[in-house]
């Protein structure tokens, strides 16, 4: 009846464990994978900023008819440099954003842009004998101020004034901050649970290696099958995203999470078999023992 009742019980502490070893490994890995050091080597390795100044030149080039303005007159005062640099104060002030819920506000002045485009404005109103009044420094201000919201949206990369705008971060911020405290406690409920799983089986050790070892093979394979099912279907390689560089910037970071995940649940799955192996092993020995005994 003990015996039984012990049975039962580890199976339902193993159930606990399967679920608590994904949560705390969905937790580690987000952990480690969402930090702005790893968004900036994504923007890199994705070449972000060449791909913004790309649409940034298909942008201002269309606006030519509406505008007057040549998308050289733009074009020509902003570098990849410059575009690097905004990108990358956007993903650290989202990522402060995250944390704090405070604004993203983020510095995309450029002095050379600004005087390319007077120097434009200049040239066209002497060329065209008008005053340069206070509508003509009215439309300069304007050229500049809509520049200047262009080049915002499209270094924005991963969107987080979007976010930030539909209350979206604001609701991650929650779960962003107490990120650490999920580890901790899932890492924690992992360790009571073998704890408890040993205890049950006290009188026979061995079983409690062959408990761990199913949770854990069971926790990664279930982990490990979605994962390859996004990778090998290219699930995220369908996102319908018009901007290049935003379509980079996501499908980028998913990609690495997923992999990330998948990782992860090969190594469960991998120590899952190994537990069970020194199992099988100790048993072997135990019973062949048992019969050199008789």
């Amino acid at each position: 009846m003990k015996s039984a009742l012990s049975y039962v019980c580890s199976l339902i502490i193993s159930v606990l464990l399967v679920l608590t070893s994904i949560c705390a490994e969905a937790s580690l890995v987000a952990n480690i994978n969402i930090k702005e050091g790893k968004f900036h080597s994504l923007a890199y390795e994705n070449d972000l900023s060449g791909k913004t100044l790309t649409q940034l030149n298909k942008y201002f080039s269309s606006r030519y008819n509406s505008t007057g303005v040549p998308a050289e007159v733009y074009m020509d005062a902003i570098d990849e440099t410059y575009i690097d640099r905004v990108i990358n104060e956007y993903i650290d002030c989202g990522f402060n954003s995250l944390r704090t819920g405070g604004d993203v506000v983020v510095n995309v002045e450029n002095d050379r842009l600004e005087k390319s485009i007077e120097d434009f404005f200049v040239e066209s109103a002497e060329n065209s004998g008008k005053k340069q009044d206070e509508k003509f420094e009215k439309k300069l201000e304007e050229t500049k101020k809509s520049a200047y919201s262009v080049i915002s949206e499209y270094c924005d990369t991963y969107k987080f004034t979007s976010l930030k705008k539909h209350g979206v971060l604001q609701k991650l911020t929650l779960l962003f901050n107490r990120l650490d405290m999920i580890v901790i406690v899932s890492v924690a409920a992992c360790m009571i649970l073998m704890l408890l799983l040993f205890l049950l089986n006290i009188r026979f050790k061995p079983a409690t290696l062959y408990w761990i070892g199913v949770s854990s093979f069971i926790a990664g394979i279930i982990s490990a099958v979605p994962s390859l099912y996004l990778l090998a279907s290219g699930y995220f390689d369908r996102f319908t995203i018009k901007q290049a560089q935003v379509y980079a910037a996501y499908t980028s970071a998913m990609k690495l999470y997923t992999n990330s995940f998948l990782a992860a649940s090969i190594c469960i799955v991998a120590a899952g078999i190994c537990f069970f192996i020194v199992y099988r092993t100790i048993t072997k020995h135990s019973n062949k023992t048992a019969k050199e005994a008789k």
